[in-house]
């Protein structure tokens, strides 16, 4: 008989869904696939921060809205510098990511399509570009060529348990 198994790697490594905790521990609720302010019940805008901030007081991830969407979510380096940026379609579908060096360069770009990634390029910390790779429905993914939310969040788990150092 065949055993299925699937494995939550975010649940396993412990790591922190920065934008449900976000949405989940202020006053707004979720209605028609838009997000509203419980107390005025209008469409949220603007920019939301996750409470919990780096030692240093710095932000560790926000979100943006415009009438009620998801437009953009941000992961930041505790220096203040932007780590990651991922881009939002009116149906929160994922449709791009890029994350960045700690000098500021772009380290890699992915597209999504209906919430799948579908490609992915990567450059070194001088902007040269390394791999470039489009997937087709059954390509398998390379382990080296992790989505840029997960690393991030990795990233991210260790700097609040452990500080910063440079």
């Amino acid at each position: 008989m065949p055993r299925k198994s699937s494995i939550n790697l975010d649940e396993l490594m412990g790591l922190p869904d920065f934008l449900s905790a976000t949405l989940v521990n202020l006053e707004f609720h979720e209605k028609e696939g838009k997000w509203y302010e419980n107390e005025s019940n209008s469409p949220l805008s603007g920019i939301i921060e996750y409470k919990e901030k780096y030692k240093n007081g710095n932000v560790v991830f926000s979100t943006s809205f415009a009438d009620g969407k998801f437009k953009e979510s941000k992961y930041y380096y505790p220096t203040g510098e932007i780590l990651c940026v991922e881009k939002w379609d009116d149906d929160v579908s994922m449709v791009s990511s890029e994350q960045f060096h700690y000098n500021g360069e772009l380290a890699q770009i992915e597209n999504y399509h209906e919430g799948r990634i579908i490609s992915s390029k990567c450059f070194e910390e001088n902007g040269k570009e390394s791999s470039n790779y489009n997937y087709s429905k059954d390509d398998m993914r390379d382990i080296s060529d992790t989505p840029n939310n997960f690393t991030c969040r990795i990233l991210m788990k260790n700097w609040l348990e452990k500080g910063w150092e440079e």
